[in-house]
């Protein structure tokens, strides 16, 4: 029964993560820490019955930093984003579901998870050199 809910719902993260649309989100963050987070974190995101590739992105405009998420079909806007020391977070809104993207850096590896109505997918994301 259990099975049958996931198996329901992971095409509809699928499709919010492969069809989403262009847009950013601001936040203020620790100073100290966001020079090493700036740039492209790749992941692959294993649901239930496919992986999914996509991309975390970073950037600093003066005071604030702004968070993507995309793949190749298009990007989304992070809200609540924020990176703070280690720690960055946010989240996306599609077809009616919040999509929750959390996780921790260690070094070029950020450890994440993505979290929407109960279920949650962890997941890589290294560095892009």
């Amino acid at each position: 029964m259990l099975m049958k809910t996931v198996f329901r719902f992971s095409p509809v993260l699928l499709v919010a993560i492969m069809f989403i649309w262009s847009g950013c989100a601001a936040t203020k963050s620790s100073r100290s820490a966001i020079p090493d987070y700036i740039g492209q974190w790749n992941y692959s995101l294993d649901l239930p019955d496919q992986t999914i590739n996509g991309y975390l992105k970073f950037s600093q405009e003066d005071d604030e930093v702004i968070g993507m998420i995309g793949s190749d079909d298009g990007e989304t806007q992070l809200s609540d984003f924020m990176i703070d020391e280690e720690k960055v977070s946010g989240n996306f809104d599609y077809m009616g579901y919040s999509i929750n993207v959390s996780g921790t850096f260690e070094g070029d590896v950020l450890k994440g998870m993505m979290s929407a109505e109960g279920y949650e997918f962890p997941f890589d994301a290294n560095k892009q050199q």
